[in-house]
């Protein structure tokens, strides 16, 4: 078979480039021979063809960049539309760009999965976009793969072999996680301000996210608090009196559900939503029903002391026998017994350092020109100066449910009355989140006309329907503006302002004091007790309801 042998000719020395020619790549070329050879061996008369190149070797990778997956988790195999595929994509870059592949590899790095494609462009150094949406099959197209942790290699080649490749895991999870409700249980009557939802969740990989339903609607979403433990907060109030149905769906990283819930009717055009068990998913949970009661029980009658020969103060009372509505008070639980204390009373209440914001009460006799105004204060060594809006005082109008506050300075003819005084109130606010404040503890300075039992009902409304923490409260209070003793006029206090003394609640058993056989408790009058100390009691049901307080006895140390 003929063939043609090339020599290259550099300084009038000619060799074999099949030896030389991968060594010289990099020199500058001026003259090749060419001659044709038969398969007898003869040659023909050398050609000297004469010319300007430079050949250099591409020993560079290409420039890979933006590697990604758009999942961690898929599950083609469960739950359809969800998480069903995976797309993989890159950025590469050569002066000689050739393809690109896609391998998948299983925990062994066995491929069990791979990809080839030229790039569609060939500009040299020009970016080039590319990806490949993947079901999560096998290259042998047998269906999809079990589940596990697979690993994806994306790599560019150019046309000299080069590569560049990265890396990293994705998961194939058909497999749905498993919940359950532990507590409340099943029948449980629940009441009270809040009841804590306990939910055990568990899965072959992870558990991305837990959320309660109530009666077929999302309610919240719970918080993970050990290994397989969730737990979140039911408001008994936002849902009303009477059965519900509570119900969990687990969700994992893949998209896969515990459960699904339908809706079945039960007649009278009720609806009784449930989570299902199937062959698919035998780990689902089931719904657990409760009651919601949230009429509390009358306070105790009567409270009274007795001495104790033992030194103690001996409580007594009558056991309340109805509910506030009247009902017949059937499941009482026990009692509660608070010590009721002084705070404050002629206590500097001082502007924050910094802030210089006069203490303004309005023009005069002039309405129009009415206005509330002035600095965040310290008490106690603490700066109430932090609201989820920043840290600026605020007007606080109690009786409104949907605009509360109102920042300074506050100037409104039809809610401010000229002749009645306005309070400093300095609030600790846990924010729950629930209302779609940012969650966390502030320490309020807020305006007010409201009265002190005002406040703390409208405290009390704000923990009770979930929007604050129990641990919410006034810590002090002062008066800023005063009546000039004229109609329509205010003058503002002098600074320092003087907290007014009221009363806090501290609770003093351990646990809940019987309601059998007689309700009594032995307060220690060995205890330190802060002056101008009372007693109060509670009654308490089934269902966590508390009772307003009873009658108050005053004690002395």
């Amino acid at each position: 078979m003929p063939r043609v042998v090339v020599s290259l000719v550099t300084h009038d020395e000619s060799r074999d480039t099949e030896r030389l020619l991968p060594t010289l790549f990099a020199q500058t070329f001026r003259d090749f021979s060419v001659v044709a050879v038969d398969t007898a061996g003869n040659q023909s008369v050398a050609t000297v063809i004469h010319i300007d190149v430079v050949y250099a070797i591409d020993t560079d990778p290409p420039t890979l960049t933006n590697a990604s997956a758009s999942e961690q988790y898929i599950s083609p195999a469960f739950s359809p539309g969800v998480k069903d595929t995976v797309t993989f994509s890159a950025t590469a870059a050569d002066k000689n760009p050739s393809h690109w592949t896609l391998r998948i590899e299983d925990a062994a790095a066995v491929e069990v999965f791979g990809y080839e494609e030229a790039f569609i462009s060939s500009q040299p150094d020009t970016p080039i976009d590319f990806s490949y949406t993947w079901d999560g099959t096998g290259s042998d197209e047998t269906g999809n793969l079990p589940d596990g942790v697979y690993t994806y290699i994306i790599s560019a080649y150019d046309a000299a072999g080069n590569v560049a490749s990265a890396t990293s895991p994705i998961t194939i999870d058909n497999t749905p996680p498993s919940a359950l409700i532990t507590s409340p249980e099943e029948g449980r009557i629940v009441g009270g301000i809040t009841f804590a939802i306990t939910v055990e969740a568990a899965d072959n990989f992870d558990v991305a996210s837990v959320a309660l339903y109530v009666d077929g609607e999302l309610d919240s979403q719970a918080v993970q608090t050990a290994t397989e433990t969730w737990r979140t907060t039911l408001y008994p109030h936002l849902h009303g009196d009477g059965p519900h149905v509570l119900s969990v769906i687990a969700t994992d990283p893949a998209g896969n559900p515990s459960s699904t819930l339908y809706p079945i009717t039960l007649g009278q055009g009720f609806f009784s939503p449930f989570s299902y068990a199937s062959a698919d998913n035998p780990n689902a949970a089931s719904d657990i029903n409760i009651i919601i009661d949230t009429v509390a029980p009358k306070p105790p009658i009567n409270l009274r002391t007795n001495e104790n020969p033992t030194g103690a103060i001996s409580l007594s009372w009558i056991p309340p026998t109805t509910n506030t509505d009247g009902s017949p008070l059937s499941d009482l639980a026990g009692y509660n017994i608070y010590l009721i204390t002084q705070t404050g009373g002629c206590e500097p209440v001082s502007p924050v350092s910094g802030d210089a914001v006069p203490v303004s009460c309005g023009n005069g006799d002039i309405p129009d020109a009415f206005e509330i105004n002035g600095p965040s204060f310290n008490y106690n060594g603490i700066d109430f100066n932090s609201t989820p809006a920043g840290n600026s005082p605020v007007w606080l109008d109690a009786s409104s449910p949907q605009n509360t506050f109102a920042a300074l300075p506050f100037s409104d003819v039809s809610s401010v009355n000229p002749s009645a005084p306005v309070y400093v109130y300095l609030l600790q606010a846990h924010l729950t989140g629930n209302d779609g404040l940012p969650a966390g503890v502030y320490f309020i300075t807020a305006y007010s006309q409201a009265h002190l039992t005002d406040v703390e009902s409208w405290l009390y409304d704000q923990i009770r329907f979930g929007a604050l923490g129990e641990d919410s409260k006034v810590v002090a209070l002062a008066p800023a503006c005063v009546n000039a003793g004229f109609s329509g006029s205010l003058s503002a206090s002098p600074l320092p302002l003087l907290s007014v003394p009221f009363f806090v609640r501290e609770k003093v058993n351990t646990g809940l004091i019987s309601p059998v056989p007689e309700p009594e408790f032995l307060y220690d009058s060995s205890l330190s007790l802060p002056s101008e100390s009372m007693i109060a009691a509670t009654a308490v049901d089934s269902a966590g309801n508390e009772s307003v307080f009873s009658n108050f006895v005053r004690i002395t140390d």
